[in-house]
């Protein structure tokens, strides 16, 4: 039988179940460890994880500028000029794929020279996702108003 020297030993291991006494251990140090606890810590690690932004829950990220997406908010509304809650709600669904594709953009170029090819294959999944939200949001949009005056003769 051959016999890893002890270095290389920790990559031919096979996975081994914990045993009780070490899933009781873990239990302890999770106890101890819950992460920050003043608003402060908890806004320092927030975005600890944030790579590229394409499934963040905010808007606006650091480092991108609110005034920005106002005004493309503003356009967008002006261009398609909502009427009623219901296109609102699709014209704000259309202004955040638009911001989202923009972001897909500078991600785009600012990881390819660092990541390769393998980030842009993970991009192109949120971009198809962003694209698809947008254009399923003007269509309907456009079935919407389509159908408004059909709706106006059933009142």
């Amino acid at each position: 039988m051959l016999r890893h020297p002890p270095r290389l030993a920790l990559f031919c291991k096979k996975n081994k179940m914990a045993t009780p006494r070490q899933i009781e251990a873990n239990r302890r140090n999770a106890l101890r460890s819950t992460g920050p606890k003043t608003p402060q810590g908890k806004a320092a690690v927030r975005l600890n994880a944030l790579t590229h932004g394409m499934c963040a829950a905010d808007a606006v990220l650091p480092g991108e500028n609110r005034q920005d997406l106002r005004q493309l908010a503003e356009a967008l509304h002006a261009a398609l000029q909502p009427a009623g809650p219901a296109e609102e709600s699709l014209v704000r669904q259309i202004i955040l794929a638009c911001w989202k594709l923009r972001r897909h953009d500078r991600a785009e170029t600012a990881s390819y020279p660092s990541q390769g090819p393998e980030a842009l294959i993970s991009l192109s999944r949120f971009y198809s996702r962003d694209q698809g939200r947008f254009y399923r949001a003007l269509d309907r949009l456009q079935r919407l108003r389509s159908a408004r005056p059909l709706l106006a003769t059933l009142e």
